[in-house]
């Protein structure tokens, strides 16, 4: 969420140095081994500054942020290695990480065999014994896989440490050819490695974790033009939906076939703004729905209007000696954060102004300490950009078909403050939405965008082209 709001801060007039510290620093976690070079997925965490050698437990919450986060750097300045993290980690999310249901597992552990990183590590001897010799010695250069290793026991964590133009210079052979020699040495490695013991799985379902991955799936679908994302998406919200919400209760953790523990405010914002986005993804009205439906009980069950702030845990449960408050963000970011997201996300999407009150509220109470110390309330300073920018919004309406080019075009923006909806010409508007959709049609018979910012708009744009220079402007504002 940090390197979100650095992407922000850039947008808003920051600097370029803002925005090549995000890149930089995603291309050496995509380089290094805190990325299974293999299998795709991030790891925990790197024990080193180089992102080289990690904790090897993988865990749901991180991979969500980080497709979202690279997702985000593909609007941004578009790349080869940015879809390829995406793709494999959605890949290794499916392979490793679905139940049949469709719900994401919690984590996957470190260990196998009773040793940490066992089932991902390399020695010369074992691509040897799966490699011809020159593939082999190509293998080894690319992941700088040596005798004496960088891991223990002379094993070695796989590293990109010489890039694929390097070896075909090395060489004397085209970049082409060396890519597909690595790509086909990379398919028998996985496959031998999944002869391997796996790590174990933690197979519980987290609400609000799956929210963070609905979100990431929903934003990557849309801008690699991948609706087979999308659907892994609503796999998961139609499986927490049914299993983990009833309504008026929204249930933590799912595990051998039983809902279990009333739910955190970091499970309702962090479905709730999932949910969100999964709209702006499917134009399904019911996730819109839902996610209103969340955020009404959540204000009901962990605002604190005295303090102006939200209880981490449901108003008067029974074992808490102390009431806590939402406030940090950690490994992922806090429920409060999430949820005044949703809020701001809500506004923008049905025209109801009453969603940005307690957003209104909390960035204000906030303000203070997010501007001391951005770092610790990274996911809030988004919700704040998207409050201080109007709730801004894009309608589209008109057929599919005719509506295609704009949304294509517009979802390749960084425009990260602005939800998307859309109208179908001819088909009754949902009640949620007849406020946003009022008056706004096509235009002389082809698709129109209309682009909102504090629920006053802008004449209605049928050219892709200008709907994008209007979206690249950077926002006005403190």
């Amino acid at each position: 969420m940090n390197l979100s709001l650095l992407l922000r801060a850039w947008r808003r007039g920051g600097g370029a140095p803002l925005k090549d510290a995000v890149l930089l620093t995603l291309e050496r976690m995509a380089l290094g081994g805190i990325y299974d070079q293999l299998g795709g997925g991030f790891h925990r965490y790197s024990v080193d500054a180089r992102w080289l050698v990690p904790h090897f437990e993988k865990m749901l919450y991180d991979n969500a942020q980080l497709v979202h986060l690279y997702a985000e750097a593909e609007q941004v300045e578009s790349r080869p290695l940015w879809r390829k993290v995406v793709e494999e980690t959605v890949e290794y999310v499916r392979r490793e990480m679905t139940d049949a249901g469709g719900g994401f597992f919690a984590a996957q552990d470190a260990d196998s065999e009773g040793e940490e990183g066992k089932f991902f590590v390399w020695r010369p001897d074992e691509l040897h014994g799966l490699l011809s010799p020159e593939r082999a010695e190509l293998v080894m250069r690319h992941f700088h896989v040596t005798p004496q290793g960088n891991f223990e026991h002379g094993a070695t964590v796989l590293e990109v440490v010489v890039p694929a133009d390097t070896l075909a210079r090395e060489r004397g052979l085209p970049v082409a050819e060396v890519e597909r020699e690595l790509v086909e040495a990379r398919r028998v490695l996985f496959e031998a490695r999944e002869h391997r013991v796996k790590p174990g799985r933690d197979d519980k379902i987290l609400a609000g974790w799956n929210g963070l991955m609905i979100r990431g799936l929903a934003l990557a679908s849309r801008v690699f033009e991948r609706p087979d994302w999308a659907r892994l998406a609503v796999a998961a919200a139609d499986f927490v939906l049914a299993k983990l919400w009833d309504g008026t209760r929204l249930s933590r953790s799912y595990q051998e076939g039983q809902a279990r523990i009333d739910g955190f405010l970091e499970d309702y914002g962090n479905l709730a703004s999932g949910l969100t986005a999964l709209y702006q993804a499917t134009f399904d009205v019911k996730y819109l729905e839902a996610a209103e439906a969340l955020v009404k009980r959540a204000v009901e069950l962990f605002w604190d209007e005295e303090k102006r702030a939200y209880f981490t845990a449901p108003r008067g449960q029974k074992d808490l000696v102390v009431a806590t408050y939402g406030l940090f963000d950690n490994a992922f970011p806090s429920g409060a954060s999430t949820l005044t997201e949703a809020q701001v996300a809500l506004a923008a999407l049905t025209g109801h102004e009453h969603h940005l009150e307690l957003p209104t509220k909390y960035v204000g109470k906030m303000r203070e300490g997010l501007v001391a110390n951005a770092m610790g309330y990274g996911y809030l300073g988004l919700a704040a950009d998207a409050l201080l920018e109007g709730a801004a919004g894009v309608t589209f309406s008109g057929s599919r078909e005719a509506v295609a080019p704009l949304l294509s075009a517009a979802n390749r923006v960084y425009a990260p403050t602005f939800a998307f909806g859309w109208k179908e010409e001819g088909r009754p508007v949902p009640a949620l939405l007849k406020e946003l959709f009022e008056g706004r049609e096509p235009v002389g018979g082809k698709g129109a965008a209309y682009l909102c910012r504090g629920f006053a708009c802008e004449v209605p744009r049928t050219d892709a082209k200008e709907l994008v220079e209007r979206l690249a402007l950077a926002p006005q504002g403190a």
